[in-house]
């Protein structure tokens, strides 16, 4: 039996789409492996964070907290809603909301990107979001780093800052602060 024209085109676009899931599982794949080799270091693993970038902001994120890193993805927009909430996408069967962290933080919200990421929340944070990223940096140690504390209020999930070698400040962003907090929960006007 032969598959008619639209069978054929939605197996091809299916194959598409594991293509690309295939090639960012990979991408993943390659991030942690060059992260984690052991480059000479004796850290402890809890020192570890992602290091993205979001707009000129520097950021680095505990492990635990973060999930996976996405393509930009078709995003609604949801009438109603504050700049910084850019709108909601579907990931794995959920629905997520995605949220401009610079932009919630006073900062301006840059245009979409071609190099634009999502990160998405680790499923243990039990709230659907991701935040777009302009550049995933890799993985950094902290230890290496001189530390600040964060002596903000107006920011709380932003716990301490760093320096690294190049004399680049880190912030350090606790996303469970950040999640139960007022300001990320009330995206409306």
């Amino acid at each position: 039996m032969q598959d008619s024209p639209s069978d054929l085109a939605l197996n091809k676009r299916e194959q598409s789409k594991i293509a690309r899931r295939l090639q960012l599982r990979e991408f993943q794949r390659e991030i942690a492996e060059k992260t984690f080799k052991s480059e000479g270091k004796n850290s402890a693993p809890d020192s570890r964070r992602l290091a993205v970038q979001v707009g000129e902001e520097y950021l680095l994120m505990h492990l635990v907290q973060t999930g996976e890193v996405l393509s930009y993805p078709v995003v609604t927009r949801v009438p109603n809603a504050k700049s910084w909430f850019l709108g909601l996408f579907s990931h794995r069967d959920r629905l997520l909301g995605l949220t401009d962290l610079a932009g919630m933080m006073g900062k301006s919200i840059c245009e979409k990107n071609k190099t634009d990421k999502v990160l998405t929340c680790a499923p243990a944070l039990s709230l659907h979001c991701a935040f777009r990223v302009t550049r995933i940096v890799g993985l950094v140690d902290s230890a290496v780093m001189s530390v600040q504390t964060n002596a903000e209020k107006e920011w709380p999930w932003l716990t301490r800052y760093y320096i690294d070698d190049n004399n680049n400040k880190w912030a350090e962003i606790n996303l469970q602060i950040l999640m139960n907090h007022p300001t990320f929960v009330d995206i409306s006007l």
